[in-house]
């Protein structure tokens, strides 16, 4: 089992299938977890951070979903308990300069990227810096 547990948050099919095939391509993750709203995201995170509560996670989060939207995520998570062993990078279409601004606020937020998911370092160490958590 890999040590972060990778998370899609995307709720296009198409985006979701790409981002998993380079993720893997690129030995970032095995099998990265897909999920296509915030809720089910956010419901995984709380159930399984339960379970084992070494867990941690990066996730790929999409702004624009339905039934809970990226920043919406983001607020309902940033005062849990896991929320120290997550880290996030937002990967949206939007070239909104607002929403940019507005990731850089937040905590949980160690990255942004206008799709299609191509900053591969960002990732890495993303992941690099909640793997040293663990050593």
């Amino acid at each position: 089992m890999e040590k972060v547990k990778v998370m899609i948050v995307e709720d296009d099919p198409m985006v979701t299938y790409i981002h998993k095939a380079l993720l893997v391509k690129r030995d970032l993750c095995y099998d990265p977890l897909n999920f296509m709203n915030g809720v089910e995201a956010l419901d995984f995170i709380l159930d399984d951070s339960k379970k084992d509560k070494k867990a941690l996670y990066l996730i790929l989060l999409d702004i624009n979903m339905p039934l809970m939207n990226g920043w919406e995520f983001l607020e309902a998570i940033q005062d849990c308990e896991v929320a120290n062993r997550t880290e996030v990078i937002i990967v949206t279409s939007s070239p909104d300069p607002k929403d940019r601004c507005k990731a850089e606020e937040l905590n949980l937020v160690t990255g942004y990227i206008e799709k299609p998911l191509i900053n591969f370092d960002l990732v890495k160490k993303a992941k690099q810096h909640l793997e040293q958590r663990i050593e």
